[in-house]
């Protein structure tokens, strides 16, 4: 379980809720121009455009969850499960990429979300693991840029690419059946105040609460909707995430564990500054892409913190 979001409306905010029930080694990792980007099915990319996001470093290779290139092209992966289906083999002339390669793949190559989107048209996604100890994810991902976003699914239908004019990506079902849902909920709105009314927000009265992914995607498509045209910060974008994040208790897995939102992340386009907040801290940290930092070949590493960050004011 995950949310993705993007926001546009004096700035482009990109970012997600991590849901997971395990720590999957994730830190902020920058992949700078000049570090080689290895594929199983096709060459390397020696140079290629600069990269920031939460990711697990495994064998020197950065398997990002969602991340940001220098250009303003953001991306992020969700699980999928049930639904996912990759190819066996590559075989019909496009060039095979490995779930686990797509962020960098696109990230990599693409300035904008048009480059993105004929890319993914020469690409298929093939059913290769990072090794024999990680099995292959069943994930599909939100691409955007501050023009638009799209939504790129595999299924047993094959590959699809979905324009996304709600910002919004969760997890099951396919994504055609969240953007059919949403039309329950088309009466809601924020301004209903009627006569002697008992409180404000009654136009919300119908809005799902609850942590499943069609809830969640309802409840991120009303409050994008309507966050104001003007002002709007990335404490806004917090606060936003903050209202689809799953505490932890509320989910309990088949297998007994703990299912919540472990960190939530803001991309700031403009600045290139990546933004993030842990579970363990409710303090905004953040780390920037810059000219010194894009330009190397090696990647660089920043551990999340696992303190409390709690000040308290002096009397």
């Amino acid at each position: 379980m995950c949310t993705c979001i993007a926001m546009r409306k004096n700035c482009f905010l990109f970012g997600r809720n991590m849901d997971i029930d395990y720590s999957f080694g994730e830190q902020v990792i920058i992949t700078p121009r000049n570090f080689p980007l290895t594929f199983k099915k096709t060459e390397p990319l020696g140079k290629h455009y600069a990269i920031i996001g939460m990711a697990a470093e495994a064998e020197g290779y950065p398997l990002y969850a969602e991340g940001i290139n220098e250009n303003g092209l953001c991306m992020a992966a969700l699980k999928f499960p049930h639904n996912a289906r990759y190819t066996e083999s590559s075989s019909t002339g496009k060039t095979g990429i490995a779930p686990y390669e797509l962020i960098p793949w696109v990230l990599g190559k693409c300035r904008n979300l048009t480059e993105a989107r004929t890319l993914m048209t020469e690409t298929e996604i093939i059913n290769i693991p990072f090794n024999e100890n990680l099995s292959v994810s069943p994930l599909h991902w939100m691409i955007s840029d501050s023009s638009s976003s799209l939504v790129l699914e595999c299924t047993e239908k094959g590959m699809k690419i979905y324009d996304n004019p709600t910002d919004v990506l969760t997890n099951n079902p396919p994504f055609p059946a969240q953007l059919q849902n949403l039309t329950k909920y088309s009466h809601l709105k924020t301004d209903f105040n009627p006569e002697n009314a008992y409180s404000l927000g009654l136009g919300a009265v119908g809005l799902p609460g609850d942590f499943s992914s069609p809830s969640r995607f309802a409840r991120a498509d009303f409050l994008l909707k309507n966050t104001p045209e003007s002002e709007t910060t990335v404490s806004d974008f917090f606060h936003i995430l903050d209202n689809l994040a799953v505490p932890r208790g509320a989910v309990i897995t088949p297998d007994g564990k703990y299912h919540f939102t472990t960190y939530s992340c803001c991309m700031d386009i403009k600045e290139q500054r990546y933004y993030f907040k842990t579970c363990h801290s409710g303090s905004i940290f953040s780390v920037s892409l810059t000219p010194e930092t894009s330009g190397g070949s090696k990647i660089i590493s920043f551990k999340l913190p696992q303190e409390n960050n709690f000040r308290a004011f002096p009397l």
